[in-house]
C-alpha cells in the first residue's frame, strides 16, 4: 500500500470514530479493499492503527458519559459501567505476568 498522507490518516481516525467498516473505508479514501482488509485482518498496519484510534477515542467519550450519568444516580448507567469494569478485570485476569 502506498504512504499515506498525515490528511489521510486523520480522515481515517474519522471514519474509525464513526464505526465505517474497512470496506467503507477503502471506498471513501479510494484504498485498495484487500490492502486494507489484510490490515484488519491482521490488526496492524497504519490504515487499521488510525482507524483504531478513532474507534477507541469513541470508546472513551461513550464510557465517560456513562461514567458521568452514574455518577449523577442513574441506575442503569452504574451497571453498565460496572459490567465494563468487571470485562476490563477479567481481561487482565487472563494475562500471564
Amino acid at each position: 500500500m502506498r504512504d499515506l498522507t498525515e490528511a489521510e490518516l486523520a480522515n481515517i481516525e474519522n471514519c474509525g470514530k464513526v464505526g465505517f467498516s474497512y470496506r467503507e473505508l477503502a471506498l471513501v479514501l479510494s484504498l485498495p479493499e484487500m490492502d486494507v482488509r489484510e490490515q484488519f485482518e491482521a490488526k496492524d498496519g497504519n490504515v487499521y492503527l488510525a482507524w483504531m484510534k478513532g474507534r477507541l477515542q469513541t470508546e472513551l467519550d461513550l464510557r465517560n458519559a456513562i461514567l458521568r450519568e452514574a455518577k449523577n444516580g442513574s441506575s442503569p448507567m452504574l451497571a453498565q459501567i460496572n459490567n465494563i469494569l468487571v470485562r476490563t478485570d477479567e481481561e487482565h485476569d487472563k494475562l500471564q505476568y
